[in-house]
């Protein structure tokens, strides 16, 4: 039996979360936390809460193994699932998150608004009445049918429009590449080898052939596809595990790019997946010298840190990242 969504990204980040000290995965944890509003939820960039940080926050904490405060989500989240505002991508959200503080509380009536953003070609789409279904949301609705423990409806017309689909923005190909494989189709031989051509010399992916540098986001997205194909990652370990680190912030969580000063829960949950598939598998038959960097690799990078203008950490803020030489 496939692979489901959400059974991968979950192993990924647990793989990412053990690869960690304990004092990085204390770190960590202790910076999500610090995003907790007092309604409950969890901020983004801004000083309110925000269902779609709640989501990340939720599954950074269970991949940690760190304690969640569950009954404060739970009674932040119970208030939306009535809002009739909420829009495609808040509401999936909502779906993963409850499942995740309110285990066996189905929420039928959010999946059933969510239905309301099928599109004919039997895909999702982020707006009603769209002409063409997207990687996305069938990415976002596959998850949301996952965690609620619900059969996906017309599973089958699904797979025929993620097929359809002729993605060439780096998360859209590898989320076809999960999606297509989670749901029992093999996705074409050269997926594989397009994703690693998006891989930039100096480490991470872009999010696109021409982009200047990597992000977190085209990453983490590129590396799980990668791993649900089976694809080997020798040349790209390396340096991407590097690029990982260097996103590192002292406040503890991660910097969705070279040139990004702040740190959230999305782009921290990013890392984590990264690290995880970069991580030896169990058996020891991939090279461990790498992969078991734990962030103790940030004070690696101080100790460099006397030769870098204002002793600053490649980790820290105040850094421009270089362009990626590779067009």
């Amino acid at each position: 039996m496939a692979e489901t969504c959400s059974h991968l990204l979950a192993d990924a980040a647990r793989r990412g979360a053990l690869s960690l000290t304990d004092e990085g995965r204390s770190r960590i944890a202790g910076f999500v936390l610090a995003q907790q509003h007092a309604d409950g939820g969890f901020r983004g960039r801004s000083s309110a809460s925000d269902r779609y940080y709640t989501f990340f926050a939720i599954r950074a904490l269970k991949a940690l193994d760190a304690p969640l405060p569950a009954a404060e989500i739970a009674a932040h989240l119970r208030g939306f699932r009535h809002d009739d505002g909420l829009d495609f991508v808040h509401l999936a959200c909502l779906a993963c998150a409850s499942a995740d503080v309110l285990p066996g509380e189905r929420d039928e009536e959010v999946l059933a608004r969510l239905e309301t953003f099928r599109v004919a070609d039997g895909g999702y789409a982020e707006k009603r009445g769209a002409a063409q279904s997207t990687a996305y949301g069938a990415f976002l609705a596959v998850q949301a049918y996952e965690a609620q423990a619900v059969p996906l409806p017309n599973r089958a017309a699904l797979a025929r429009s993620v097929e359809s689909l002729a993605p060439n923005v780096t998360t859209v190909v590898a989320e076809r590449a999960i999606l297509l494989t989670s749901l029992g189709t093999t996705p074409p031989d050269s997926v594989g080898a397009a994703l690693l051509d998006r891989a930039a010399r100096r480490g991470g992916f872009r999010a696109a052939a021409l982009a200047p540098i990597a992000d977190l986001l085209s990453t983490a997205t590129a590396l799980c596809a990668l791993r649900a194909l089976g694809q080997p990652l020798d040349g790209v370990r390396e340096p991407t595990l590097a690029f990982v680190h260097s996103l590192w912030h002292d406040r503890g969580g991660f910097r969705g790019h070279g040139v990004d000063l702040t740190p959230d829960c999305e782009y921290t949950y990013y890392a984590l997946l990264s690290l995880g598939v970069l991580a030896p598998d169990d058996d020891g038959a991939e090279e461990p010298s790498a992969a078991r960097h734990s962030l103790a690799l940030h004070s690696r990078f101080r100790e460099h840190s006397a030769c870098m203008p204002g002793g600053r950490t490649c980790g820290e803020p105040g850094f421009s990242a270089q362009s990626d030489d590779r067009a």
